[in-house]
């Protein structure tokens, strides 16, 4: 992505933590920008509270985030783990619109959809894949 996107008039970022990312994504949202950042299980969990704020601000972004178990659970296999966490809400009680695509094409065509939905309904967009997507 860091030599892609330049070359797509876009912007990469790197950013320290989860934490950190979230936090970008909520001012990219806040500025009308087009955002998306790709995390596993273990870093969606530590973004949920960001994207609470972004919900309740009523900001755009995408996340996309391919589900494993956690490595405190001996296990960094692929596997559906944050489906009722997304389905259900967060720890913070929110909930968000979300897609899971089945194959590779429905990944590029639902990531499209993501960001017309999210800009749309002002609300993040959360992409749930695994790590069998791609095999």
């Amino acid at each position: 992505m860091a030599k892609l996107l330049p070359q797509l008039d876009g912007v990469f970022v790197q950013a320290v933590s989860e934490v950190a990312t979230v936090n970008i994504m909520y001012g990219c949202g806040g500025a009308g920008l087009r955002a998306m950042t790709f995390t596993s299980s273990p870093g969606f969990s530590l973004m949920l509270e960001g994207i609470s704020y972004m919900i309740g601000s009523e900001l755009p972004g995408v996340f996309v985030n391919v589900m494993r178990g956690g490595p405190g659970l001996g296990n960094i296999a692929p596997e559906q783990a944050d489906i009722k966490l997304v389905c259900r809400g967060s720890a913070t009680a929110t909930r968000t619109r979300f897609l899971v695509p089945s194959t590779p094409q429905e990944m590029l065509d639902l990531t499209i959809l993501a960001f017309e939905l999210s800009f749309k309904y002002r609300n993040p967009v959360v992409l749930l894949c695994d790590g069998y997507l791609g095999r």
